[in-house]
């Protein structure tokens, strides 16, 4: 959900806390180094200031409202507001994580059978 509907508050992220775990303990157990779940649980954390970060301070620095993006109904703002959703990219991160962690099994699986 957090990658269909981004959210600005970082308490709908909670829900991936579960998988976080989950991921904890499959990259201890197979190679020792948690340090991608650990990121990913990081940007959750920040997420929000992220937000904020994008929306309050880098529009009088960076004076991207007006101009529009071309090629797509949008203006810079709401594509420099999606990047800078750190949730979104924790999200992502341990999706792909998990992902690459069942390939390697039924890999592992097929090559054994």
């Amino acid at each position: 959900m957090p990658l269909l509907a981004p959210q600005a508050y970082s308490y709908y992220l909670t829900a991936l806390v579960p998988s976080v775990v989950v991921m904890l303990q499959v990259e201890l157990t197979a190679h020792g180094k948690p340090w991608l779940p650990l990121l990913a649980l990081f940007c959750f954390h920040v997420h929000s200031f992220g937000l904020r970060l994008a929306v309050e301070f880098l529009p009088p620095v960076l004076p991207y409202r007006a101009a529009s993006v071309p090629g797509l109904d949008a203006t810079v703002a709401d594509v420099v507001v999606s990047v800078f959703q750190p949730g979104v990219w924790g999200a992502l991160l341990l999706g792909l994580l998990a992902a690459k962690r069942v390939a390697d099994a039924a890999r592992g699986a097929s090559a054994s059978a």
